[in-house]
């Protein structure tokens, strides 16, 4: 049995030790050569890890539904602001946080937990109150430019020009 270390540096020393005798110097199982012997040759073609951290998330890109403002991850329905209808989003899921951020143009429109497949839709109480609001008003009557006119209104309040026909074939008899 090891005695405990009494310090950190006789814990490196024994690793020290551990590595030179039980790892470094054994053949690899799957190259079959030992470590010791590869990174020699290995070396010159390593290059150092860039100093901007690695982006481990999964990203994707997805199109919201053009009625509903939902997106689909994953078997799981996501809400997000109906200004986004039919608009492809970017969907990023880092890894072991168990949230999807969903992004419109690079800006941020909505974060949600992870739901279990199978759940149903997944709202965001402003969101669905503004898809809510969005389906309630196409439903008003339309506000047209153009109405009709009553009787009441007497033809004098119109500053109409009389048009003068004669100058127009409207029975067909001239050339």
């Amino acid at each position: 049995m090891l005695d405990p270390p009494a310090s950190v540096a006789e814990i490196n020393a024994r690793a020290e030790v551990f590595l030179d005798t039980r790892v470094h110097t054994r053949a690899h199982s799957t190259t079959g050569v030992a470590p010791a012997v590869r990174l020699p040759l290995e070396a010159p073609m390593m290059a150092v890890l860039p100093r901007i951290r690695f982006d481990a998330a999964y990203v994707e890109v997805r199109r919201v539904h053009p009625v509903l403002p939902l997106v689909e991850w994953r078997g799981v329905s996501y809400s997000v602001p109906p200004d986004a209808l039919g608009q492809l989003v970017e969907c990023r899921a880092p890894l072991g946080e168990g949230v999807l951020e969903i992004r419109l143009a690079g800006r941020r429109i909505a974060i949600h937990h992870v739901a279990l497949l199978g759940a149903g839709p997944i709202w965001e109480p402003e969101h669905r109150r503004a898809a809510e609001q969005v389906a309630l008003g196409r439903h008003e009557p339309a506000r047209r430019h153009l109405r009709v006119v009553s009787d009441a209104v007497a033809p004098s309040e119109y500053a109409v020009e009389k048009i003068d026909l004669s100058r127009y074939d409207l029975d067909g008899a001239g050339s």
